[in-house]
């Protein structure tokens, strides 16, 4: 299992999540038990649909290396960080 860092922002009661090592891939929901549930089965089902393109999974990076990326400060400025665990396609158990 693979812990994904997911950014968590609120807007007008409304919980959004995304992921930055997958951009693209984000969902919403009205709490935040919801989203953690929302968001671990739409990745699952991202990574799998990356999986039958032959596209590459990227490296999941941590929050330490995140930290160090410009993007993910900027993204990351009004949000709050959670982790999601996966399975990635192609991992090593």
């Amino acid at each position: 299992m693979a812990q994904v860092v997911m950014l968590i922002h609120e807007d007008a009661g409304t919980f959004g999540a995304s992921f930055p090592d997958f951009p693209g891939a984000t969902t919403a929901a009205g709490d935040l038990d919801v989203l953690y549930r929302k968001a671990t089965n739409m990745l699952v089902f991202h990574l799998g649909g990356m999986a039958e393109d032959g596209d590459a999974i990227p490296t999941v990076r941590t929050l330490t290396e995140l930290r160090t990326d410009p993007s993910f400060q900027e993204d990351a400025k009004d949000a709050v960080v959670g982790v999601v665990s996966v399975d990635l396609p192609g991992a090593m158990a």
